[in-house]
């Protein structure tokens, strides 16, 4: 993958927790230049240790914290977005704050490209912050702006379907749910969906062991992706 995973080319990895997808999207993450973690929760014990290994911390407008250097390369190349919350906020208060920082930063980047960006919580950022229509965006135009979103989530059916639509590689944990087996359909393969259906099914979930779909070459795979470390996670 590290040799055909061009930039615009979109990965969306779906498990649930303690599965392996977050060491998967963040070892991914390593092979990038210029890379963006969307961090939504309070606390998240991901956040300080990206910070250690190297990422800055942006918690308020991406846009205004970047800087360039003469050749036109962002100084800052590897960022958490973690927008600032008031202590003692309630929930509604916190979601109106993500929205509008983090709807602001997916605007910016669509308009820069180049970045690699991590949608951790993609169905919570979607649907409860109600990005769904900018990352309906990205996901079409990422080649063209040579965005790439690793969009994570714990079912297939909590997951926008441009993220199978879209995505050229795919990571998918084992189900035998029937919704998540049908928005596993969506995925734009000339693999046969019977095969990826029956990989996903016959998967060794104790093993951390994911289906790997490359959707464009024909390709399915099991991997087995190490357990989370630690990053918390």
């Amino acid at each position: 993958m590290r040799g055909e995973w061009d930039q615009g080319a979109h990965v969306t990895i779906v498990g649930p927790t303690k599965s392996g997808k977050t060491h998967i999207a963040l070892a991914l993450l390593e092979l990038r230049s210029y890379a963006v973690v969307i961090a939504t929760k309070r606390k998240d014990p991901l956040v300080q240790a990206l910070h250690r290994e190297g990422y800055e911390v942006v918690r308020d407008s991406l846009k205004r914290r970047i800087t360039w250097t003469q050749d036109g390369e962002p100084l800052q190349a590897k960022i958490v977005l973690w927008p600032t919350v008031k202590d003692g906020s309630g929930i509604l208060a916190r979601k109106r704050v993500q929205a509008h920082v983090i709807g602001e930063a997916l605007d910016w980047l669509d308009e820069v490209g180049g970045f690699t960006i991590l949608l951790d919580e993609c169905m919570y950022l979607a649907d409860s912050l109600r990005l769904r229509e900018q990352l309906g965006e990205l996901w079409y135009s990422g080649r063209t702006q040579r965005i790439s979103l690793i969009a994570c989530a714990q079912r297939p059916v909590m997951i926008p379907r441009l993220a199978f639509s879209q995505a050229r590689f795919l990571f998918l944990a084992r189900t035998g749910d029937k919704a998540d087996l049908e928005r596993i359909r969506d995925i734009a393969s000339v693999i046969p969906r019977e095969i990826v259906e029956e990989t996903v099914m016959g998967l060794d979930a104790g093993a951390h062991e994911f289906a790997f779909v490359d959707s464009e070459a024909g390709v399915i795979a099991r991997v087995i992706a190490p357990p989370p470390e630690k990053r918390g996670r």
